[in-house]
Parts: C-alpha cells; sequence; structure tokens
C-alpha cells in the first residue's frame, strides 16, 4: 500500500481556527470541531502542486543511478579530490609558516619591551617616592 501526502493551500483565517480547536482538518475537507455546528464542512481545501519538490527528487535519483554506474570513477574522483585536500592542507601549513628568524625576533621583542615596562615602573616608583619625602619634609 503506497502511502500520498497531499499538500493544501490553508488560508490564515482556517489555519487560526485550526490551531485553536474550533475547525478540524480531515484531508482536503475543514469541518467545524465543536458546537452546535459540529462536523459541519467549513471549507474545501485546494491542493497545492508541488513541481519544485517532485523536480528535486528526480535529480536525487538521476545522481544515485550514475553514481552506481559510475561506482569505479566515483571511487577514483573521491579518492583524487581527498589527495587534492590533502596537498592543499599541507602547502597552506608551509606557506603560512614563519621562519625561524621572525619567531626569535618576535620572542626578544617581547622580552625587550617587558624589560622597558619593569624599569619605567621602577622609575615612576622611584620619583613618586622622591616627591613623597618632599612633601613630608614641607609638612613637617
Amino acid at each position: 500500500m503506497a502511502i500520498v501526502q497531499d499538500a493544501f493551500y490553508i488560508p490564515e483565517d482556517i489555519a487560526a481556527g485550526i490551531a485553536t480547536g474550533l475547525y478540524k482538518r480531515f484531508g482536503g475537507v475543514v469541518r467545524y470541531a465543536v458546537g452546535p455546528k459540529r462536523g459541519q464542512i467549513v471549507k474545501h481545501l485546494l491542493p497545492i502542486e508541488l513541481v519544485a519538490v517532485d523536480k528535486a527528487q528526480g535529480v536525487g535519483e538521476k545522481a544515485f543511478e550514475f553514481l552506481e554506474e559510475h561506482i569505479a570513477d566515483s571511487v577514483v574522483m573521491v579518492s583524487g579530490l581527498a589527495a587534492v585536500g590533502a596537498l592543499a592542507c599541507t602547502l597552506h601549513t608551509i606557506i603560512n609558516r614563519e621562519p625561524k628568524v621572525v619567531t626569535e625576533f618576535k620572542s626578544a621583542l617581547i622580552v625587550y619591551l617587558e624589560a622597558i615596562r619593569q624599569a619605567y615602573s621602577g622609575w615612576i616608583a622611584q620619583i613618586i617616592q622622591h616627591e613623597c619625602d618632599h612633601l613630608e619634609g614641607i609638612i613637617i
């Protein structure tokens, strides 16, 4: 037994009634679900043709058929793509690697800048201490 699912255009007012429980959909027919009109037909829904979905499914089926017919070629193609990807990753790593001289320069620069910061902070501390000592002499 085949299972068939049809798509229908549902207007906003009908969709709101279905969402609130006022209406109930039976296939393409919408009926009252509650109240004195329970069971009476509210609207016959119009089916929508899903041409794009059918075409997409057809393309997928054709792609699988092609792969089944050309499985050996597909294996070679996938292997080739994997090799090209590995080569690209290796080249990217090699090209973006820094020379040893640049790495050593950066580390030396970091040490130099840290020494300047420490000397500057020490020098500032000496000046502040000198000024505090000078102010204490004036205040006393």
